[in-house]
């Protein structure tokens, strides 16, 4: 019942994801509170989390050119938030409460 209920909110915590715009480019704050870096399931719902945001940030119209520039797009993305997310878990000590967030952007210039 208890992962029941976590599994609840770790789906909640996701769909309170908005995306905004810093510095002219659409982007995805992922709160990371309530997971377990330590907990090889939280780490895919957090891997989960990356590549949705990335699909999201990196909508842009339709046509074969704009879906190849779409896919090089979350290529980028993802890999940005996996190389974060695997930062916050070369620091992270098992057992300790996570205060941290990922954040997920259309690729700069």
């Amino acid at each position: 019942m208890l992962l029941e209920l976590f599994a609840l909110a770790a789906a909640a915590a996701a769909e309170t994801d908005r995306t905004i715009v810093v510095d002219g480019l659409p982007t995805v704050h992922l709160s990371l509170a309530g997971y377990d870096l330590g907990q090889d399931e939280d780490v895919r719902n957090i891997k989960k989390r990356i590549r949705s945001a990335a699909n999201r940030v990196c909508i842009r119209g339709r046509g074969t050119s704009l879906y190849l520039e779409r896919v090089a797009c979350v290529r980028s993305a993802v890999t940005d938030g996996d190389q974060q997310l695997n930062k916050l878990l070369g620091r992270h000590h098992p057992g300790s409460p996570l205060a941290a967030s990922i954040s997920i952007s259309f690729p700069g210039k």
